[in-house]
Parts: structure tokens; sequence; C-alpha cells
């Protein structure tokens, strides 16, 4: 990240595309990520997930942390157990 300091929050190109597994993860109370985005992340993160976290809105890390652990971990192992 320090290396490309100065290319943070460009827009990316229309042929900027990313084929791995990626996870963006919404507040159900945030419009920071809104429903017409997701043809635009498809575009480009093709396997892309987008997962919303309940009762949570720009701050969802701190808002639900218990929801917010449990979707990453499934999205980073699928097999942990989640916590109760």
């Amino acid at each position: 990240l320090g290396d490309k300091m100065g290319e943070i929050g460009d827009n990316i190109t229309p042929s900027d595309i990313y084929n791995g597994p990626t996870l963006f993860i919404k507040g159900d109370r945030s419009e920071y990520i809104a429903p017409s985005d997701s043809v635009s992340i498809k575009r480009h993160f093709p396997s892309a997930k987008i997962q919303t976290i309940d009762n949570a809105g720009h701050w969802l890390h701190a808002e639900n942390p218990t929801q917010f652990f449990n979707k990453t971990l499934d999205f980073i192992n699928p097999s942990d157990l989640y916590i109760n």
C-alpha cells in the first residue's frame, strides 16, 4: 500500500478486472454500496460476493462485530465454526 499511495482513490478503468475471490461487506443502514453498484462490482470483480451486516451503518465492524467476524471468516475459510 505504501508504494501505491498515489493511486489509492483513483478510478478503475473499464479494463481493470480481478478474477480472484473478493468480498464486499456493507451495513444494512449504509448507502456506501448502493444496489446499483452490484453491476459495476461484478464487472470488475466477477467472483465477488456482496454481504450485508444487519443493524450496521458505515462502521459495521464496530456496530455488529460478531456478524462481521462470522461473514469474514466464512469467506476466508468456509469450514470455520461461527461464534455464537
